[in-house]
C-alpha cells in the first residue's frame, strides 16, 4: 500500500492531465448527480469549498448560483487556506464569520477509497472539520481517477457519508 504522500503525489500527476473541458464536463455531471441527491428545501447552512482552478478541482463555482437562485435561505460557508470562516455571499463576496453548524458539508478529494474515505492535501482542514460536526450530511466530490481502491486510515480520518464522481454515487 502507498503513503498518503506518494497518493497525493500520484494523484496531483494524473488530475494534471485533465483537460480543461475534461474538468468542466466531468464536474457539471458530478454537480447534477450532487443536485438530485440533496434536499435543499431544508438545508439552512452549507459548507462548500470553492475550487483551486489550478489543481483541476471539480468546479463547485455553478453549484453557489444554483443554490443563491432556487433557494435563497441557505447560508453558503467555505473556509480559506489557514482555515478562517468565510460566508459567500452572490457574486462570490466573501464576509469573514464565525462557526456555525452545518446541514451539508461538501468537500473536495484528491482520492478516495471504497469506504468513502478521502485523501485531502493533508492540511487536516477537513479533517477536524467533519470531526466538529457530526450531524451535518458530508459529501465528497471527486473525479473517478482519485479512486485508489484503499486508503491507509489515521484515527483522525472521518468517512464521509456520500462519495460522488462522475461515473458513480455511492452512498
Amino acid at each position: 500500500m502507498y503513503s498518503k504522500a506518494q497518493l497525493r503525489a500520484q494523484l496531483q500527476a494524473a488530475r494534471q492531465h485533465l483537460s480543461a473541458g475534461d474538468v468542466k464536463q466531468k464536474s457539471q455531471v458530478i454537480l447534477e448527480q450532487l443536485k438530485e441527491l440533496v434536499d435543499w428545501p431544508h438545508i439552512g447552512a452549507l459548507h462548500c469549498y470553492v475550487p483551486l482552478i489550478d489543481a483541476k478541482e471539480v468546479d463547485t463555482r455553478p453549484l453557489f448560483e444554483f443554490a443563491w437562485r432556487n433557494y435563497p435561505q441557505i447560508a453558503i460557508y467555505t473556509a480559506k487556506k489557514d482555515g478562517k470562516l468565510l460566508r459567500v455571499h452572490p457574486g462570490f463576496e466573501l464576509e469573514h464569520t464565525k462557526a456555525a453548524g452545518f446541514d451539508v458539508i461538501i468537500v473536495p478529494m484528491l482520492g478516495f477509497d471504497e469506504r468513502k474515505h478521502r485523501l485531502g492535501y493533508g492540511g487536516g482542514y477537513y479533517d477536524r472539520l467533519l470531526a466538529e460536526q457530526p450531524r451535518a450530511q458530508k459529501i465528497g466530490l471527486s473525479f473517478e481517477l482519485g479512486n485508489v481502491g484503499r486508503l491507509p486510515v489515521e484515527p483522525h480520518d472521518k468517512a464521509l457519508d456520500i462519495v460522488i464522481t462522475e461515473t458513480r454515487v455511492s452512498p
